[in-house]
């Protein structure tokens, strides 16, 4: 073998090695998610950068200009795509929905109001129960009786006796009991809840005097402010369509933000004839 080709041989082989060990390849830079391609250079990052607004002074600003509240996830969100909704396709009875985001919604409170949406109406009991992450049995198991009509419903765990720890995440399903003999035809949704403890900040921002609701969607508290909205529409008389209509355009609008689309679809339906009523 003549020197030339040794020394060209040579030199592909050191190439080849510099290819296979160089610090990241191709496609390992492809794979790394954006947190982990700024690792390295974060501190430099924030020697040069100016600090960003939070995700809340943004939704504030939004909320503000367009009168409407905005959901702004937690940073932890547990789970992705814990929701799901209740009615198989080509069933023709009632679909069943919580509303709850696709990941671990958060309430300050030990009793919270859990709300959920029907497609139609019912004569069948409803069914409400958590459980506790690791937890085999319910934690919590509430029986309604029915009937129920079309739209979106609270339940209020206080009314129940039921009470979430602090830190700990829960299932929360909602059944539409067909046939109490043949439980495996249940119609049935679920989402995922987690008490937390609230902070002094969002505290003072809800005694702020500014809707509860918005305060709290915009610091990632999803089940106390669509159960405050909720409630607030309930209460409204059936004497002001105005502000009924006003209130469930932006619940809407919060459902729409997580997806809840066939409760947000309903909402706005009834914004079309309250407007009409006028």
């Amino acid at each position: 073998m003549s020197l030339r080709i040794v020394a060209s041989t040579a030199l592909a082989i050191g190439f080849i090695a510099w290819l296979l060990g160089a610090a990241p390849s191709l496609a390992e830079e492809k794979d790394r998610s954006p947190a982990a391609k700024t690792a390295g250079s974060r501190v430099s990052a924030a020697v040069v950068a100016e600090p960003s607004r939070t995700d809340a002074d943004k939704a504030l600003e939004k909320s503000k200009s367009s009168g409407t509240a905005v959901y702004v996830p937690p940073e932890s969100r547990g789970a992705v795509h814990s929701r799901t909704s209740g009615g198989a396709r080509g069933w023709s009875g009632p679909h069943v929905f919580v509303l709850a985001p696709d990941h671990v919604g958060v309430t300050t409170l030990a009793q919270p109001k859990l709300a959920w949406f029907l497609s139609k109406d019912t004569r069948a009991a409803i069914e409400v129960s958590l459980i506790a992450d690791g937890a085999i049995e319910s934690s919590i198991k509430i029986r309604l009786p029915g009937p129920y009509g079309a739209g979106i419903h609270l339940v209020d765990l206080a009314a129940q006796q039921g009470t979430l720890e602090e830190g700990r995440t829960y299932a929360w399903y909602v059944a539409l009991v067909i046939d109490p003999r043949a439980r495996d035809l249940d119609v049935v949704a679920s989402g995922s809840i987690e008490r937390q403890a609230a902070t002094p900040e969002l505290a003072r921002e809800l005694a702020s005097g500014e809707r509860s609701y918005r305060v709290l969607a915009r610091n990632g508290v999803w089940y106390d402010a669509i159960a405050d909205l909720s409630a607030a529409i309930e209460a409204i008389p059936a004497s002001s369509p105005g502000a009924a209509r006003e209130l469930r355009a932006e619940r809407a609008g919060l459902l729409e933000q997580v997806g809840v689309i066939a409760a947000a679809e309903y909402d706005n339906e009834r914004v079309g004839v309250l407007g009409s009523a006028e």
